[in-house]
C-alpha cells in the first residue's frame, strides 16, 4: 500500500478552505490542540481498560499468562475498578498530550509546505508523524510513569502505597529525584513514540487514499464513518506493530523491575539503561518473545482507539474550521 501511494500527489480536501494568510496561523495552530484535546479524549475512554490489562502482561513473570485470563484475574480481584486504575491522570493529560501530537503534526506538514485543508504525502506524513512522537515524548514520559505505577498496583486503595496520581507524582519526585526518577524512560519514550506516530500517520491516510480510490471518489471528505473507522484501526496497528518492544522496555523501567545501569550510547546522549534492559529481557523472559508481551491485549486497543481517535479528530477539524473560517472563506 505505502508504495503505491508514496510517489502520487496528494488529494486535497475540499471541507474548508485552501487558503489562510500568515495573521490566521496562530489561531490554526490552536484550533490543532483543540481539536487533538478531543481525539485524545476519545482515545482514553476507549483505550484504558485494555492498557491496563497489557501493562500487567508486560509485567507478567508467569509464562503462560493470556489475555483472557488477565482479564479474569483483575475482575475477580479488584472488580470493574481495577481495569480503571491510573485513568484519573491520563484523562486530564492525555487530552493535551494528543493536542500536542495533532498540533506538531500539522505544524510539521505546512513547514514542508503542505497547505490548510490538504493531505500530505506517504513520505510527508511519516517526517511530519515523526516531528508530532519527538515533541510529545517530552512529556508523555512522566505521565505515562505514574499511569504504569498506579496501573500495576493490585492492593486496595487504603493499602496501596501511591494513594492516587498526585500522590505518586509527589513521592516519586520526593524518593527518586527528577532525572532518575521522573524522567525514567524518556529515552524508550523517544524511541517508541517516533516510529509509532510516523507508523500512524503513514498508514492512516495511505487507507484513506486506497480507499477514496477503491469507491471511485474524488476527496476524502467523501468517506463515510466506517472507512475512516477502518482506516483509524489500521494506523493503530502499525503505530504499535513498529514501536511495541520499546513499550515493553519502557514499562519496565518506569515500573522499576530492571535494575538501571545508565549506560550510554554517546556521552551526551544517556540511554536511560534501555540497552540493559533490552538484554536483560532477552536472556530471562523467552528471547524475543519477551520484546512482545502483552501484544495481545494491545492491538485491539489500538484498533478500537485509534479509529475513534481520528474520525474525532476529522470531525472537529472539518466542522470547527468550517465554522471558525467560513466568514473568512466569504471576504476571501
Amino acid at each position: 500500500m505505502a508504495s503505491e501511494f508514496s510517489n502520487q500527489p496528494p488529494l486535497k480536501s475540499t471541507s474548508y478552505s485552501n487558503f489562510i494568510t500568515s495573521h490566521h496561523l496562530w489561531a490554526v495552530f490552536v484550533n490543532d490542540l483543540i481539536c487533538g484535546s478531543f481525539a485524545g479524549l476519545a482515545y482514553i475512554l476507549t483505550a484504558h481498560p485494555l492498557d491496563s490489562i497489557k501493562v500487567r502482561m508486560q509485567l507478567e513473570r508467569r509464562p503462560n499468562i493470556t489475555l483472557r485470563k488477565m482479564m479474569r484475574e483483575t475482575y475477580a480481584n479488584e472488580g470493574f475498578r481495577g481495569f480503571y486504575k491510573g485513568m484519573g491522570s491520563p484523562l486530564v493529560t492525555i487530552p493535551a498530550v494528543n493536542s500536542i501530537v495533532f498540533a506538531s503534526y500539522e505544524f510539521a506538514k505546512r513547514m514542508m509546505g503542505v497547505r490548510i485543508g490538504e493531505e500530505c504525502t506517504f513520505k510527508q506524513s511519516i517526517i511530519a508523524g515523526s516531528f508530532g512522537g519527538f515533541m510529545n515524548s517530552f512529556i508523555l514520559s512522566p505521565i505515562e510513569l505514574v499511569k504504569c505505577r498506579l496501573q500495576v498496583q493490585t492492593e486496595s486503595k487504603s493499602t496501596a502505597y501511591y494513594k492516587g496520581p498526585y500522590d505518586c507524582l509527589r513521592k516519586i519526585i520526593m524518593e527518586e529525584g527528577i532525572r532518575h526518577g521522573l524522567f525514567r524512560g524518556l529515552a524508550s519514550t523517544l524511541v517508541r513514540e517516533t516510529p509509532c506516530y510516523a507508523g500512524q500517520f503513514a498508514a492512516y491516510y495511505s487507507t484513506k487514499q486506497f480507499l477514496v480510490k477503491l469507491n471511485n471518489l474524488q476527496s476524502t471528505d467523501e468517506l463515510g464513518t466506517a472507512s475512516q473507522l477502518i482506516a483509524g484501526g489500521v494506523g493503530g496497528f502499525f503505530a504499535w506493530l513498529l514501536s511495541y518492544p520499546q513499550d515493553v522496555i519502557k514499562t519496565k523501567l518506569q515500573v522499576g523491575q530492571i535494575p538501571l545501569t545508565f549506560k550510554k550510547f554517546h556521552p551526551l546522549v544517556p540511554d536511560g539503561g534501555m540497552i540493559h534492559c533490552a538484554q536483560y529481557i532477552y536472556r530471562n523472559e523467552g528471547g524475543l518473545l519477551g520484546f512482545w508481551r502483552g501484544f495481545s491485549a494491545c492491538i485491539p486497543r489500538a484498533i478500537i482507539a485509534n479509529s475513534f481517535m481520528f474520525v474525532t479528530y476529522d470531525y472537529c477539524q472539518k466542522h470547527f474550521t468550517t465554522l471558525k473560517w467560513g466568514e473568512d472563506r466569504e471576504m476571501t
